[in-house]
């Protein structure tokens, strides 16, 4: 009986391994998937029968991962190989190599989207100079919404389900830097989607056309005197971009350093406009913010009902330097 119980037992560490295992490698699937949708040029896109309608299987890869997440840190979490590159080399080459692929495949084909932006546009063709802004602005467009995605995931104090998930390879010191580098990918790429686009007007319309496509004025014909809805929706982004100034300031990290509350206020409230007024301008990212805000409203709320990360009272702790180091060794008696 003894040696029946524990085969019993055996079966079913393997088979739990097994599961993880599954789960994992559906997670890499998913991610990829959404990656290559994501990022992959225009011609490539448009000539799958993979990549159909897109827009429903952004939803659907979302809610995928996202609970694929969750059941891998509730099952004990997955492991990472040793070969696998650190976050950083991982988010320069999601950052690099598809604009490099992008403008590459545009030397070749330069499909665009936008080409004329309506129909009061004074270039109608487009040239190559304004085919390649418009897919730069649409690419790093797409980049940053998964930089935002990766970056809003570790916002909470203590996102448990998504360090559970890593089985024991990511924690909170190891968060907080990959989430500053996905912030500043996201920034970066924002900035140069936003440049990219105000290029683009002023190639196929000039000064009045750049003042039209990005500002809710009415329309270019005399007896119109409606909001040009292109304008407004464009209008948000401008605002986005110069919201990136006072978030993206105070994080330079000699200046951080220096006023770090100043930057705590700042950088809280800066994101959301950011966020907002990104929302406004381009309503799918908010699919890719909803699981880092889901995850930190349901954090916060563990918090705030006295939950387990909630502590009540104060407890005596010591500090050291380490000797060598700026690090600085926190002990907390219990």
């Amino acid at each position: 009986q003894r040696v029946g119980s524990a085969d019993r037992a055996a079966f079913l560490v393997r088979l739990a391994r097994l599961m993880r295992a599954v789960v994992q490698v559906s997670i890499v699937l998913t991610f990829l998937h959404a990656c290559a949708g994501e990022l992959l040029p225009l011609p490539v896109r448009q000539g799958s029968v993979l990549y159909q309608n897109w827009p429903l299987q952004q939803v659907a890869l979302l809610i995928a991962l996202s609970s694929l997440i969750v059941l891998l840190g509730c099952s004990g979490g997955g492991c990472i190989p040793n070969w696998m590159p650190n976050a950083s080399w991982t988010l320069a080459a999601l950052n690099v190599l598809p604009v490099l692929a992008t403008l590459l495949a545009t030397g070749f084909d330069a499909a665009s989207n936008n080409c004329p932006p309506s129909e009061w546009a004074v270039d109608e063709g487009c040239d190559y100079a304004a085919r390649l802004m418009d897919v730069v602005g649409q690419l790093t467009a797409r980049i940053a919404r998964l930089d935002l995605g990766l970056s809003m995931l570790l916002i909470g104090r203590d996102p448990a389900w998504l360090l559970r998930a890593s089985g024991g390879h990511l924690g909170y010191a190891e968060a907080v830097p990959i989430h500053r580098t996905a912030g500043w990918w996201c920034a970066g790429q924002s900035a140069l989607h936003s440049v990219a686009y105000l290029l683009f007007y002023l190639q196929v319309d000039g000064w009045a056309g750049l003042w039209h496509y990005c500002f809710p004025t009415v329309a270019y014909l005399s007896d119109s005197t409606s909001i040009n809805s292109l304008g407004l929706v464009n209008f948000f982004g401008v605002v986005a971009f110069i919201a990136l100034i006072p978030l993206a300031i105070p994080a330079w990290p000699p200046l951080r350093r220096r006023v770090y509350q100043v930057f705590q206020r700042l950088h809280v409230a800066g994101a959301a406009v950011f966020v907002l007024c990104c929302a406004m301008h381009d309503l799918p990212i908010l699919l890719f913010a909803v699981p880092g805000l889901a995850a930190w409203y349901v954090e916060w709320r563990g918090r705030a009902g006295g939950g387990r990360c909630c502590s009540p009272h104060r407890l005596h702790a010591t500090a050291k330097l380490l000797p060598g180091t700026s690090w600085v060794e926190l002990t907390i008696a219990d």
